[in-house]
């Protein structure tokens, strides 16, 4: 893993050296975890000797069938930061796996809670963005989930800092404007409740 992900970020070397580590790699996909999906993903960003087709290819034929069916429950089910960084870089990665994308949206939807606010704001923007496109795998799938999104997770704190019909944190001036509004139980301090 850390050869190929030499070879990506440095650009240099030879194909067939780059090939051999890529076929070792491949072949050790099933004793991958999902941080090392992620720091592949992160490594691809500065590839620029193949197309994103190569490392799409790669996800879907040897990454995909073990993240969901063996490492999913243990490494993503109960951490939120791992789920937010995987789907970061599938997005960046313009990866639109129907398969993978719907298993992180049912993930959201059962959390008992949303660690904070930019967590909370990027499984919204996802969510909508598939939703909303007609390209989307899941296009006009997700009312129920965008709904539970808000009935669950969008408390006092939150709709006075993020606006969830347009989608978007609010300014900074609104917010200043508008401090007047908030009453000071819709804040809680302390007691891991807060974002």
């Amino acid at each position: 893993m850390g050869a190929v992900i030499g070879y990506w970020r440095m650009n240099l070397g030879s194909a067939a050296a780059l090939q051999y580590w890529e076929h070792y790699l491949v072949t050790q996909a099933k004793d991958l975890h999902v941080r090392d999906i992620v720091e592949l993903c992160q490594a691809f960003r500065e590839n620029r000797t193949h197309h994103r087709d190569h490392w799409r290819g790669m996800l879907t034929k040897y990454f995909k069938k073990p993240m969901l069916e063996q490492l999913w429950k243990a490494e993503v089910d109960y951490n939120q930061r791992v789920l937010y960084e995987l789907m970061v870089e599938l997005e960046h990665l313009e990866y639109w796996d129907k398969d993978i994308w719907r298993r992180c949206f049912d993930t959201v939807g059962h959390k008992k809670r949303i660690n904070n606010l930019t967590f909370f704001a990027y499984f919204h923007k996802m969510m909508r963005f598939f939703n909303e496109d007609p390209k989307s795998p899941l296009f006009q799938t997700l009312d129920d989930d965008i709904a539970k999104l808000q009935e669950k997770h969008f408390n006092a704190n939150r709709e006075w800092r993020y606006n969830f019909a347009a989608g978007e944190v609010r300014p900074l001036q609104e917010l200043i404007d508008r401090r007047e509004e908030a009453k000071p139980d819709d804040f809680h301090i302390g007691g891991g409740a807060a974002d």
